[in-house]
């Protein structure tokens, strides 16, 4: 069934909140990792280096890239997938996609992960432990994301594609 123009669901549209947050955080998780294969080189510089002087200039180099890879962004990209999956779990409990335990699961997800790793030790403990409900989350998704795919859309009319139409199509079809 269609839904009217400008009556679109409240839970699509809760969707693409979440989807939005998520991107954003997966660009800045992105943009903040760079350091990683940076390390990398620079420790291959450090090896190599000629000098005493050159050695002294690669750890202050490194202490710089440490600051950037434990930065704003990557916190900022902490929080944000942290909201999004908060966000997209409430509206799957408050919607029973899949019944309500994923949705549970995951707002408590959500919630341990709203204190980055990088905030110090408690950060990084609660990160660690937030990695518990993470993998139940993810294997209750996946169950029944595969159950859904071994059984098709369910039944009662059309299979879904998700996206709502602007137009108001009635029963036979003329707009």
């Amino acid at each position: 069934m269609r839904t009217a123009p400008g009556r679109e669901r409240p839970a699509g549209q809760w969707a693409t909140v979440t989807l939005v947050l998520g991107l954003f955080s997966l660009i800045l998780f992105v943009v903040s990792r760079e350091a990683t294969f940076s390390m990398w080189i620079l420790s291959n510089d450090y090896a190599a280096a000629p000098t005493a002087g050159d050695k002294a200039a690669i750890p202050a180099a490194g202490v710089t890239l440490l600051a950037l890879y434990n930065g704003g962004t990557f916190a900022t990209s902490y929080l944000l997938g942290a909201i999004s999956t908060i966000v997209f779990s409430a509206t799957m409990f408050r919607h029973r996609v899949f019944g309500a335990l994923p949705g549970l699961v995951g707002v408590a997800t959500g919630a341990a992960m709203l204190v980055p790793p990088n905030t110090g030790q408690a950060g990084l403990v609660l990160s660690m432990v937030s990695l518990l409900p993470t993998a139940a989350w993810l294997a209750l998704l996946s169950k029944h994301l595969f159950r859904l795919g071994a059984t098709g859309p369910p039944s009662g009319g059309e299979p879904s594609t998700g996206i709502d139409s602007d137009i108001d199509i009635d029963q036979k079809g003329t707009r």
